[in-house]
């Protein structure tokens, strides 16, 4: 939870997304979303490494977790204003694939 408050602490100076992007830390993540004391930088953070998760399982069928797939989708389509607020944030790759999926354009 420090985490979320302090815009000086990181868990890695780039990428942090792609290391939150782990199936273990969805609930997580999706709590500290949902809490409005998180700073915004870091809600795009967890938005970011949610979406990842989501474009892994959309682009890897040899891996794909579609249980995982469909309820994380479910989730953030709740949460769209989220993503909204995180488009300037995620790599353009990550939207092409993942804003379509959750129903939003990826421009």
């Amino acid at each position: 939870m420090e985490w979320g408050k302090d815009k000086d602490l990181h868990l890695m100076p780039q990428d942090e997304e792609i290391l939150l992007a782990e199936e273990s830390y969805i609930d997580l993540m999706l709590d500290l979303l949902d809490n409005e004391n998180i700073l915004v930088n870091k809600r795009k953070i967890l938005t970011d490494a949610l979406c990842i998760i989501i474009y892994d399982n959309l682009v890897d069928n040899a891996n794909k977790n579609v249980f995982l797939l469909n309820s994380l989708t479910e989730k953030l389509k709740t949460r769209k204003h989220l993503l909204e607020e995180a488009r300037d944030w995620i790599p353009d790759y990550v939207k092409n694939i993942v804003y379509p999926h959750i129903g939003m354009t990826n421009k």
